[in-house]
């Protein structure tokens, strides 16, 4: 497969995080989706960021010194609760630089008529998390 990691204006890159691209047509991706005659649905989950390129939906580190990769978890994970979008791996990026916390978890939650976000955070075995 002719895999890449794209920046945010579609150059590749190495050693540092991106999206998951694949310039060519590959066997395990799907052709269509059903019920979608338009391809309208087809194109706007893999092809509106990147014109002509798929988009896999997964962040990556391509390493230029081993050629090796680690997915870093969903890029399109989108959060809308109340319509606002945010993907949790921008809530993770920030979280998670903290000392203090161990691993993390964001939830978007629809209750009643309420739409809400919810955080869980562990803290380094043995340590409270500090309550400012």
């Amino acid at each position: 497969m002719k895999v890449k990691a794209y920046d945010e204006k579609a150059n590749a890159v190495y050693d540092q995080q991106a999206e998951l691209v694949c310039e060519a047509p590959a066997p395990s991706m799907p052709l269509y989706f059903w019920n979608d005659p338009g391809y309208a649905k087809y194109k706007d989950a893999y092809f509106n960021i990147y014109p002509g390129v798929w988009r896999h939906g997964d962040y990556v580190t391509f390493y230029s010194d081993t050629r090796g990769v680690t997915f870093l978890g969903r890029s399109d994970a989108i959060l809308k609760p109340s319509g606002v979008r945010i993907g949790t791996a921008e809530i993770y990026n920030i979280v998670e630089k903290f000392d203090e916390v161990a691993d993390s978890l964001a939830i978007g939650q629809n209750w009643r008529v309420i739409s809400a976000y919810s955080f869980l955070l562990s803290s380094p075995r043995g340590q409270p998390l500090p309550m400012h």
